[in-house]
């Protein structure tokens, strides 16, 4: 790798970078770090996205490595990364070899564009594709002009093969000159034969997971249905999406409607035993393999026989083909109609049969079918079963035992997963691959894993119920311990999930997601209390930690509501069903559905008095607390917080202390108390810190950067901001990473640094979307606007703080509809609008004070007394400056105080000059003279107005150093204008800012 050829670590390739690209173009700057180097390299997929570099970013990457480059492969390497580079553009660096010929880097052009594969999930092949050569080119042709198709044939006749040979066809199509993929955003292969047939609204439900899961996507959304998530993220994509095993969710078809109806460049390719019977379905009937007529001469040609051929050599190198051979084997071929599974079977016992005796085999389990089932059972499904039949009777007893045993799994499965729960050995299952009844799969992400052909699987559960028969409680006991294999596998994985191995054991419970639902089903069908407890708290970490809030939701508040209704009541099953209740809640949270979420959680904790269950209890207070905090009761949620960490440090329950002290600060920050905020910040740091939390520990740290903002200590916020990137990119947790953008944003802007400050904020906007938090959004989109109005593009910023208003308020978060109208307030007073400033101030002063938010009180009366002065009300703006400053005193602490006083102070002093009254603004400013220093520069609310309004008092006063003043104030309007590189954003900040404008003017005046 170029990189570590250089020696450089990722960080100092991000910082490399960054340097080069601070001197070029600004429109061309990006924010660029460790992490998103790691993804270029490793041309990370996520959520159906391929990561790579501008343009312009690839130029630098060639300027830096072109010691270890050439023409030829600088070339190449920029058409791996989808881009033609003409011979001018790399002339700076090397010299072509060969000159290309006029007209010739169109052709370069289109193949660099084909070169561009696409994100894809397609499992690796591990045997050849054989014949079906012309279904394959119908199929490339038919899903690249139709946007559904139906593979339709029945089992074994080679569905999935062909429909994974179409995908990667269309891969190595980017190969060629001439290939043009429409499928851009990736070809992605979703097994369904694990989702179980339910009512039709969880079936479509069980399908989005199915769907989701392929992608990564999350379901955190609080108005929007699973469906309408993945719509949502679909309907931009051009991509091909493989339904495999569909024919046991043919209820499902609407589903698979709704997506091609929402999403109008996805193309949808699906398996299955019968059509999904809609019009704008394209079938394609699958047969057999052709089958030579008796005495064809050249039956070696037929594709029948050279599957048998090939599979037959791969047991027997020396397994030789002669006329009389292949007179048997078309015999055979015909006999089973030409089904590859079949052939591959019979294959498979060459060993041990010849052909004929194969021949004799199957001719007799036909007829005991014949005999002893109905009549009109297919002839083709007859034939299958009779090979089946064979195959299971050549099979040792332990191997049969162990196939019928293995019928208990849903898709694919490890190795130790089948030793554990079958109890039998290794060497069955090696059998059972030898005879081709159990496959063995290699994943996209390297795993190899066990898979069982779904209509094997249903010929050999009747075995197991046969099996039952001759021996009762076996099949129950099989189901028992692959419940408590998968169950408790999601039991031992709760640690891991928040620890740094966070990412490695989410994907190790994705893997096997179909087989824990299925687990987690049978053990709530059987009301099994002990397997279900185990498993609770893996599940709720594991849809944590993925973001699948909606999944987590559904499935706790079902197994709730099945044992309240049908268990028989006990002290255990009690504390089992608030349990999940609990978790429940967790997720209402999480989704802004606080009033559900307050409403289960005073269920609980009402049962919890009356049994007396304490560490429940301090659980519950948690949540409630938690839910009516987030709706701004900051004071009763208090009190329930506190409970809680005292109940749950005498309980030694970690986490649940942890969570209550985090959501604790919550309420001490709009209640003013921010030292004590701090302390319970720092003793929840310790605890997550204590059980090797990392994510917890990310939680807090942003929290910390939060108030160390909010005390002006930017410093200090930046310092703990990206301590939590740091955690983010060692989890490999990119959703989060980009959520932090806005706080590194704010920190930035605070520090005078507003390029770079707009540079996280432009990131964090245009990625709003990818985090899938609503409130995290809203909160973007808020804090880009306060950005914006500094930078002089107010109507932006109004449209900004609109929008966010319109997402905050359903979410009610209280404090969150304060800031953004307050935002808005302050865009609306810059553009003029001074009645709608005023009423945005008031608005907020009123929702403030039934909140008990106190701490923003101050603010809003200052914002208040701005409208009113534009307004030439200049008594009554006065009047609310001296409000503001009593506000801010009896609610605050130095650090908060400080700023406002100065900020409100030179107000003041501004209306006094309006009114004439420069005596008065002078004794005012006298109080904020000695605050005016380099240190306190960064803490102010707008330094650039409070310097101009100091140096007006000065001037209009006759003090000598009133200069001075101007001259700080226009060094520090420069200072931040170069920071922005951007021109016209510098041009908007230097000529659209009121205050801005008059600096430059008095400066001007007073050097010339």
């Amino acid at each position: 790798m170029l990189r570590r050829q250089a020696g450089l670590s990722q960080e100092q390739l991000a910082r490399a970078l960054d340097q080069r690209a601070r001197v070029g173009p600004p429109e061309e700057y990006r924010v660029v770090d460790g992490t998103l180097i790691s993804r270029w390299e490793r041309a990370c997929v996520r959520a159906g996205r391929r990561w790579r570099p501008t343009r312009h970013y690839l130029l630098l990457l060639i300027d830096l490595f072109a010691t270890q480059l050439t023409y030829e492969s600088a070339q190449s390497w920029a058409g791996q990364a989808g881009y033609a580079l003409a011979a001018k553009e790399l002339e700076r660096w090397f010299t072509p070899s060969v000159q290309a010929p006029p007209g010739r880097m169109a052709l370069v052009a289109e193949k660099s564009h084909a070169h561009r594969t696409p994100a894809h999930n397609l499992p690796a092949s591990l045997s050849s594709f054989v014949g079906r050569r012309s279904e394959l080119a119908l199929l490339v042709d038919l899903v690249t002009h139709t946007r559904l198709v139906t593979i339709v044939g029945e089992g074994g006749v080679g569905k999935t093969h062909l429909a994974l040979a179409v995908g990667h066809t269309l891969l190595e199509m980017q190969t060629s000159l001439s290939g043009h993929l429409p499928f851009v955003d990736g070809i992605w292969f979703a097994p369904l034969a694990g989702v179980e047939m339910t009512d039709s609204a969880t079936l479509v439900n069980q399908l989005v997971y199915a769907v989701a899961s392929v992608f990564s996507l999350p379901f955190q959304q609080m108005n929007s249905t699973p469906l309408a998530v993945l719509i949502d993220f679909l309907r931009s994509k051009r991509l091909l999406l493989i339904l495999d095993n569909f024919e046991h969710l043919l209820g499902g078809a609407p589903f698979v409607l709704d997506l091609l109806a929402n999403a109008p460049s996805v193309s949808i390719l699906v398996t299955s035993r019968a059509p999904l019977d809609c019009q704008a379905e394209q079938l394609l009937v699958l047969q057999g393999l052709p089958v030579p007529a008796d005495g064809e001469v050249d039956a070696l040609d037929f594709a029948s026989i050279q599957l048998f051929v090939e599979r037959a050599r791969q047991q027997d190198p020396y397994f030789a083909v002669d006329r009389q051979t292949l007179r048997e084997i078309s015999e055979l071929a015909a006999l089973v109609h030409g089904n590859p599974l079949a052939m591959e079977l019979a294959a498979r016992w060459i060993r041990h049969l010849s052909i004929a005796e194969l021949t004799t085999a199957f001719r007799h389990e036909d007829g005991i079918l014949l005999s002893t089932r109905q009549q009109d059972v297919p002839l083709r499904h007859r034939s299958m079963g009779a090979v089946f039949e064979t195959s299971w009777r050549l099979l040792s007893l332990e191997a049969q035992q162990a196939l019928a045993k293995l019928t208990v799994f849903r898709g694919a499965f490890s190795r130790q997963a089948a030793l554990t729960v079958t109890q039998d050995s290794v060497d069955q299952l090696q059998e059972l691959v030898n005879h081709s009844l159990l496959h063995i799969a290699q994943e996209s992400a390297g795993r190899k894993r066990y898979v069982l052909h779904e209509l094997l699987r249903q010929y050999a559960a009747l075995k197991l119920a046969a099996f039952n028969e001759m021996q009762p409680g076996v099949q129950v006991e099989i189901r028992r311990r692959h419940s408590n294999y998968y169950l408790g596998l999601a039991a031992k994985h709760v640690d891991a999930l928040y620890s740094r191995n966070m990412n490695l054991a989410a994907d190790e419970m994705q893997a096997e997601i179909d087989n824990i639902r299925a687990a987690w089903e049978w053990a709530l069908q059987e009301r099994s209390i002990s397997m279900l407890t185990q498993a609770i708290a893996g599940l709720q970490a594991f849809y944590h930690v993925r973001s699948l809030y909606q999944e987590g939701e559904a499935v706790f508040a079902r197994a709730a509501t099945v044992l309240a209704t049908t268990a028989p009541p006990s002290s255990a099953v009690v504390g089992v069903i608030l349990e999940l209740q609990l978790a429940r809640a967790f997720f209402l949270n999480l989704l802004h559905r606080y009033t559900d979420a307050a409403e289960v959680t005073q269920q609980v904790l009402t049962t919890c008095t009356e049994q007396n269950f304490t560490a429940l209890t301090a659980a519950a207070q948690v949540e409630w607390g938690v839910a009516i905090s987030l709706q701004g009761v900051h004071n009763v949620a208090l009190q329930q917080l506190e409970r809680a960490a005292q109940s749950a440090h005498q309980l030694d329950l970690p986490q649940v202390e942890a969570r209550a002290l985090h959501a604790m600060f919550r309420c001490l920050v709009p209640m003013g108390e921010i030292e004590r905020a701090n302390s319970v910040l720092e003793r929840t740091l310790r605890l997550y810190q204590r059980t090797g939390n990392r994510l917890g520990e990310s939680f807090v740290l942003r929290s910390l950067g939060y108030v160390a903002h909010f005390q002006n200590e930017d410093e200090k916020a930046l310092h703990c901001w990206e301590q939590a990137v740091s955690i983010y990119q060692e989890l490999g947790d990119q959703p989060r990473l980009l959520s932090i953008y806005q706080h590194l944003g704010d920190a930035y802007a605070a520090l005078g640094d507003l390029g770079r400050a707009y540079r996280y904020y432009d990131a964090a906007y245009t990625s709003r979307e990818e985090v899938h938090d609503p409130r995290h959004a809203a909160h973007t989109a808020d804090g880009f606007a306060r950005l914006l109005i500094r930078l002089g593009r107010c109507v932006q910023a109004r449209q900004l703080s609109q929008q966010a208003l319109a997402e905050l308020r359903p979410l009610g978060d209280r404090v969150g509809v304060i800031e953004a109208l307050c935002t808005l307030g302050t865009a609306e007073l810059q553009m003029g609008n001074t009645a709608a400033a005023l009423a945005c101030h008031q608005e907020a002063l009123e929702l403030s004070r039934v909140s008990g938010a106190p701490i923003y009180e101050g603010s809003i009366l200052f914002g208040i007394g701005c409208a009113l002065a534009a307004m030439g009300r200049c008594d009554e703006a006065l009047d609310l400056y001296r409000q503001a400053l009593n506000s801010r005193h009896t609610h605050s602490q130095q650090s908060l105080s400080i700023p406002l006083s100065i900020a409100v102070k030179s107000e003041m002093a501004a209306v006094y000059l309006s009114q004439g009254r420069n005596v008065d603004a002078w004794t005012l400013i006298q109080d904020v003279l000695p605050s005016l220093n380099p240190s306190t520069f960064a803490k102010l609310r707008d330094p650039l107005r409070v310097y101009f309004i100091c140096y007006q008092v000065l001037q209009a006063n006759h003090v000598a150093d009133a200069g001075c003043y101007l001259t700080d104030a226009y060094t520090h309007l420069q200072a931040q204008a170069h920071t922005l590189e951007n021109e016209p954003l510098r041009a908007s900040f230097r000529q659209n800012v009121a205050v801005n404008q008059w600096i430059e003017r008095a400066y001007q005046q007073q050097t010339d």
